[in-house]
């Protein structure tokens, strides 16, 4: 088990047998010692997160979800327990994994009771709506909707509508039981009935409004998410990873987050050796195009010529202009209308770009892929990735991470991604070194597409 795993159990297990040792021994500071547990909880949460050195694109989306969620709770204020700060909470679990859910509920809380007040109740409301997120995650992943899962919000909701009215019934359980654990002396079942039946009305109410907020914002919301999650290369799911060490082929099935997964590539790769991973379209075999000197290692793991140019992956639109030279309007039209996607462009190659990965004629061949996994190593990376499918030279490109040959593992320093199936299909490659653009090999982006974006731009190409 890893620090942030231990940490992480320790958050949400600490809590519940704080309160039971508690109630169970009579304590009469049960408040003030309940108080302790659960700030101890929310530490060990924060630096939980914290020890997985989180990117700031990783950061973001939990600053976003957790102000709308804050400023939700204030805007319906005037409605006692309708709020959506619980189904915000599922929205950023099912989205982006438990420890988003969890800070986003926790951070909502702590922010929106700047304008209510802040006491007592704070962490207890941070760890009970944290919990909301956190639990969220494993009712999206079981229903096929899952922040790693391929549906992005495709998969099966109403388990996720029922788990948010359900949520609201828990939140109240956590912080009705603080009320008779830290300030009833001694505890009694009556107390405990007492307590409990009137609150009921307030906490249906939060039940019902959590499943009103979630079938209006989850689909939408999901849908945008998983926009920019591909966009940007965000990711929280679990994934196993294989190594090599020293030369010696050996795989270690254990499970870490897609974040380590795809950091731990990202160093062989800044160290300049090759790596797999998967694309949009098949897993690839790259090097760092500022790391590795020549793309001599692609050529000698798959056994291809070196007279053959390798295409590079790139991590923004931006980049089509960094390392192209003299690039055409039309190219770039294309590169917004179809990036990231199966679109490869071959442009004159700009003096950043090193001798050794220029093409026939002074060109380079860049695409953007629609993949949050060959995203997230290019950034991490912090420059393209020079990427051949991951195969023997005339044998099959794999699909899927169990496909790739132990020929081509033995060669590389680590091969990463979930156990999604990769399209399959090549990209489109089009020439846009002329007056006019011109399809080299057909593939993803069909060529009548291509030019009705041309058109729409009033290029004529």
């Amino acid at each position: 088990m890893t620090v942030a795993s231990a940490l992480e159990a320790v958050a949400v297990a600490i809590v519940p047998l704080g309160l039971a040792v508690c109630a169970a021994a009579g304590i009469d500071q049960a408040g003030l010692l309940s108080f302790v547990v659960v700030t101890v909880s929310l530490a060990a949460f924060f630096a939980s997160f914290e020890h997985r050195r989180p990117r700031l694109r990783d950061t973001m989306p939990i600053v976003v979800l957790a102000s709308l969620a804050a400023a939700g709770r204030i805007l319906f204020a005037p409605i006692p327990d309708f709020k959506p700060v619980s189904a915000i909470a599922i929205v950023a679990g099912a989205s982006f994994g438990r420890q988003a859910g969890f800070l986003v509920g926790a951070l909502a809380a702590l922010v929106s009771n700047f304008f209510f007040g802040q006491g007592a109740w704070t962490p207890w409301q941070m760890y009970a709506w944290g919990m909301v997120g956190y639990g969220a995650a494993f009712v999206a992943k079981a229903c096929g909707d899952g922040a790693g899962g391929e549906a992005d919000g495709g998969g099966r909701t109403w388990p996720l509508y029922a788990y948010g009215f359900a949520s609201g019934f828990g939140y109240g359980f956590v912080l009705n039981l603080w009320s008779v654990v830290g300030f009833f002396h001694p505890h009694t079942f009556a107390e405990l009935i007492a307590v409990y039946a009137a609150a009921v009305p307030f906490d249906a109410v939060h039940a019902a409004s959590t499943a009103f907020f979630l079938v209006v914002l989850y689909a939408p919301w999901r849908r945008k998410i998983a926009r920019v999650k591909r966009r940007y290369g965000i990711g929280d799911g679990m994934c196993p990873i294989m190594t090599i060490g020293n030369g010696f082929f050996e795989v270690r099935s254990v499970s870490m987050d897609m974040g380590e997964a795809v950091a731990q590539a990202a160093r062989a790769a800044r160290e300049g050796k090759a790596v797999v991973f998967p694309t949009d379209t098949v897993y690839g075999i790259g090097v760092s195009v500022a790391h590795a000197r020549t793309p001599d290692l692609i050529y000698s793991i798959k056994r291809r010529d070196a007279g053959k140019a390798i295409p590079w992956l790139v991590g923004s639109m931006d980049d089509l202009m960094r390392y192209g030279r003299d690039v055409p309007s039309y190219a770039s039209t294309l590169a917004r209308a179809f990036w990231p996607g199966a679109l490869t462009l071959v442009v004159r190659a700009s003096a950043a770009v090193p001798p050794a990965f220029v093409g026939t004629g002074g060109t380079i061949a860049l695409r953007m892929p629609d993949d949050e996994w060959a995203l997230a190593v290019i950034r991490a990376v912090g420059c393209p990735m020079a990427t051949s499918s991951a195969n023997i030279q005339a044998h099959t490109p794999p699909h899927l991470r169990s496909e790739v040959g132990a020929e081509v593992r033995s060669g590389v320093a680590a091969c990463i991604g979930d156990e999604r199936a990769r399209s399959g299909r090549s990209s489109t490659i089009a020439d846009c070194t002329g007056a006019a653009f011109r399809i080299l090999r057909a593939g993803g982006v069909s060529e009548e597409a291509m030019r009705d974006a041309v058109r729409a731009a009033g290029i004529d190409a």
